[in-house]
């Protein structure tokens, strides 16, 4: 899947995005119960849009003809390095 989305500019961050519709509810019910906060709070939107946006750009090239292999390894030093990156724009 990634090397599709990788290797179609249009779609960009549409399979991260945040949906409330389908097998997706079952996580945003969860994430609201962990929470504390009712399924449609503002805090759920918040929380599933910064993740559409930490993994879109950690995966932005991933498998693409001229980016690093589709690897479990890559892909989690990438992840890590976006929240590092992320986390620091709260703590300086």
């Amino acid at each position: 899947m990634l090397t599709i989305v990788n290797s179609a500019p249009a779609i960009g961050l549409g399979p991260f995005m945040f949906r409330t519709e389908g097998f997706h509810y079952a996580a945003i019910e969860v994430a609201a119960r962990r929470m504390g906060v009712p399924a449609g709070h503002p805090a759920i939107r918040i929380l599933f849009d910064t993740w559409a946006v930490v993994m879109g750009v950690a995966c932005r090239g991933l498998g693409a003809a001229d980016g690093p292999p589709v690897e479990p390894d890559v892909l989690c030093r990438r992840i890590e390095s976006v929240y590092d990156v992320f986390t620091r724009l709260w703590k300086s």
